[in-house]
């Protein structure tokens, strides 16, 4: 199953507080700008979709806080 599809993607208002509030996404390092495609994981932590879903692939823990995020959203492991 694909965990990335059952993230939530920012709305259009929240856009630029997300903008304004995280500045860089921490897996990539590079800064978000208004119309990058960008996906909310459970804890609330915001990255670059492609980022976040590449980081899934390899580990089921939010690069900032470690909650488990696949725990978050109920879906279970097959590793």
């Amino acid at each position: 199953m694909d965990i990335v599809q059952n993230l939530s993607y920012p709305t259009t208002e929240n856009i630029v507080d997300i903008v304004n509030k995280y500045a860089d996404c921490c897996i990539c390092l590079e800064r978000f700008s208004i119309g990058d495609r960008l996906r909310i994981v459970p804890c609330r932590h915001c990255f670059h979709s492609c980022c976040i879903m590449l980081w899934l692939n390899r580990c089921n823990l939010c690069p900032l806080c470690k909650t488990d995020v696949w725990k978050s959203i109920n879906i279970e492991t097959h590793v």
